[in-house]
């Protein structure tokens, strides 16, 4: 908390003009958008603002801030100086206007080329208009105004190596495809939950997650009434601490006391931490959009993840005041040994991938299926395909391109006999049996059987189903299952053999047609 009154306070103690840290060398501004930029100087002085041909004018309040807001703007990949003048002149040089995405998530967004052998090859790294900036990790009881050591780079063989893969390959798909410059902003933390990124009271405005925000009310209740004799404790600890370092003598255990509830480690309910401390101070700077890959360490959060993602997403597009800001999303990939069979459970990683599908009934969202691209690690090696399945979205979506970017989804199922016929939305060219190979495209394998369908009777065990592609929908059946009620597809921890694809050659995603 020390720490964190000293930050608030910085700003305001420098007479100098300056720049709020996220404004820097090789930035890219966001196009079409009205652009604050801000700053602090010495209470009551002028500060005067240039750039493409603007000039603005601002006093700083009696803290020391000022702001000034920049018209909108048409992308432009010609180089250009922001300066601000006040007692001192800054300039910021090789500034573009372009859009800006925000990637953000736990460790496999932040995971890098070098994680795993044989490094991945990050493709065509000379692209001066494509530009990335790292968040560096902070937890923050409040949110935080300013950050030390933003800096924005420019994409090279020297500097793309240390990019993380997924917002890289994001990034470079969408930039090559449009010639807009991009910036890439990447927030992550490994093992984080989702609450970790609320923003404050985003929860107070989805009626499923009152009880929780209640829970944090409470928690917030008995650490600010158990303060002072937490105070005291560590007052009197202090105390010993150093009389017995001063005779040589071995220093007391720290007591145990109350950690606030929106501070603590990443996969624990520190409700807002993560968003207090690496992306409010970011909400007043235009971006055009967020990736996120996140979902491991909530896996075990069942139905309720959706009202968690439900406030995560409208609490970022009101903080930033986009209401319908794109927000496009992995779903968890396979991962581990081969899963077997289904039981009639749903919960863990299954259960997950099926809740993430359901977020999509949010408005201006979308999602990467990868359930061919993971392998036996948490951490899958292939984050090209993660990467540019992102990137086809937002092509699509956003820039017009005539891109595929969805496989064939699940509608419906109906019970004939012994067979239980499953029919499907946007099945475009149709349906086809497929094989991934590394980071190669999915190809047709007309030889295969379809694999990881299982079917149950009224008794909900499932077994190995027989699966067949006719006329667009998938035929199911099993001997051993004469009254078929149910079917599953790639509904396991680790459907290894799944090869259900779309002539798109992308992959159907995990299914059930129960609500066991």
């Amino acid at each position: 908390m020390v720490l964190l009154a000293a930050l608030g306070a910085a700003p305001a103690a420098h007479a100098d003009v300056r720049l709020h840290r996220v404004f820097a060398d090789h930035m890219v501004l966001q196009r079409d958008s009205n652009i604050n930029v801000w700053g602090w100087a010495a209470p009551g002085e002028k500060v005067d603002l240039q750039f493409g041909g603007q000039n603005l004018s601002a006093i700083t309040d009696d803290q020391g801030k000022w702001s000034v807001k920049l018209a909108p703007m048409k992308a432009n990949a010609t180089p250009r100086i922001l300066s601000v003048a006040g007692k001192n002149k800054l300039e910021l040089t090789d500034i573009l206007v372009g859009d800006v995405w925000l990637c953000s998530g736990q460790s496999n967004m932040g995971v890098g080329f070098k994680r795993r052998n044989p490094p991945l090859d990050p493709g065509e790294m000379n692209l001066p208009n494509l530009r990335y900036l790292n968040i560096p990790n902070r937890c923050s009881v409040k949110p935080l105004e300013e950050a030390p050591g933003l800096q924005w780079t420019v994409s090279s063989p020297e500097t793309v190596p240390t990019y993380a893969s997924v917002p890289w390959y994001f990034g470079q798909m969408v930039h090559q495809q449009t010639g807009i410059p991009i910036g890439i902003i990447k927030a992550n933390w490994g093992g984080a939950i989702a609450e970790n990124w609320l923003a404050p009271d985003s929860m107070n405005d989805v009626a499923a997650l009152s009880g929780l925000y209640g829970e944090f009310k409470n928690k917030l209740k008995v650490y600010e009434e158990n303060l002072p004799r937490n105070t005291a404790l560590l007052t009197e600890w202090s105390r010993a601490a150093q009389e017995a370092l001063a005779k040589g003598l071995d220093v007391p255990s720290i007591p145990s006391v109350d950690m606030h509830p929106v501070y603590a480690p990443p996969g624990k309910p520190g409700y807002f931490c993560m968003y207090n401390g690496m992306i409010s101070y970011l909400t007043g700077f235009p971006i055009k959009g967020v990736t996120w890959y996140q979902g491991e360490s909530s896996a075990d959060d069942g139905p309720i993840y959706y009202y968690k993602m439900l406030a995560l997403i409208t609490g970022w597009r009101k903080a930033w005041n986009i209401p319908q800001m794109p927000f496009y999303f992995v779903q968890l990939p396979n991962m581990g040994g081969a899963g077997g069979l289904p039981d009639a459970s749903a919960k863990g990683w299954p259960l997950m991938r099926e809740v993430q599908a359901k977020c999509l009934a949010i408005p201006n969202t979308g999602m990467a299926v990868t359930i061919d691209v993971g392998d036996e690690e948490l951490h899958p090696r292939n984050k090209y395909d993660t990467g540019r399945r992102l990137a086809a979205i937002a092509l699509a979506k956003d820039y017009g391109v005539k891109i595929e970017y969805q496989a064939p989804v699940y509608k419906q199922c109906e019970i004939k006999d012994d067979k239980v016929i499953l029919s499907f939305e946007l099945v475009g060219a149709g349906l086809m049996t497929g094989r991934k190979d590394g980071l190669s495209p999915a190809v047709e394998d007309p030889q295969a059987k379809l694999r990881e369908f299982a079917i149950a009777g009224a008794d909900k065990r499932f077994h190995a189903a027989n699966a067949l592609i006719q006329d667009g929908s998938v035929v199911v059946s099993s001997p051993e299952v004469p009254k078929p009620v149910a079917v599953r597809y790639a509904f396991t921890f680790n459907p290894a053999q799944r090869n259900l694809y779309g002539r798109n050659r992308l992959p159907v995603a995990p299914f059930r047609t129960d609500q066991w």
